[in-house]
C-alpha cells in the first residue's frame, strides 16, 4: 500500500537496494524483477542487437548482474546527497548520472560483466560510428 502510495506522488520512486537484498524470498518481488530482467532482454532487438539461443542465458545472467550492480551505485550515489534543495531537476539527474557512472567506472565487477556482456552482444565501441 506503501509503494502505491509513493509511486502515485513521488517525483522519483526507488526501491531501496537493501530492501531489494531483503526482498529475494519475496515470490511477489522475484516474478516482477525476473519480468524486468527479461524485458530488458527483449528490448535489445529494437536497437539491432541479435542474440543466438545459446547466448541467450549467460546475456540474461548477464543483464541481472548489471542490472543489480548499477541500482546498487546509483543507491549509493543518491545516499551522499548532503542539500535537499530543489534545484533544477535536470542538472541534478545529470550530475546523479555522471557520479553513478563513475562509481560504475571503478567497480570491477561491474566492468567484467559489462565486457563480458558487450563481447556476447558483438557491441563495440565503433559500432554505428561514422568514418571507422
Amino acid at each position: 500500500m506503501l509503494q502505491a502510495y509513493y509511486r502515485a506522488t513521488a517525483h522519483r520512486f526507488i526501491i531501496s537496494y537493501s530492501l531489494t537484498e531483503a526482498l529475494t524470498d519475496d515470490e511477489g518481488f522475484t516474478s516482477w524483477r525476473e519480468g524486468r530482467i527479461q524485458g530488458i532482454y527483449d528490448s535489445l532487438g529494437i536497437y539491432g542487437v541479435k542474440i543466438s539461443e545459446e547466448k541467450k542465458r549467460r546475456v540474461i545472467e548477464l543483464i541481472s548482474i548489471c542490472h543489480d550492480i548499477e541500482r546498487r551505485a546509483f543507491e549509493e550515489t543518491i545516499e551522499k546527497q548532503t542539500d535537499f534543495k530543489h534545484l533544477d531537476r535536470h542538472a541534478q539527474w545529470g550530475a546523479l548520472q555522471l557520479l553513478t557512472n563513475i562509481r560504475l567506472g571503478q567497480d570491477m565487477d561491474y566492468l567484467s560483466a559489462i565486457k563480458e556482456l558487450g563481447g556476447l552482444l558483438e557491441i563495440g565501441i565503433n559500432d554505428g560510428a561514422k568514418g571507422t
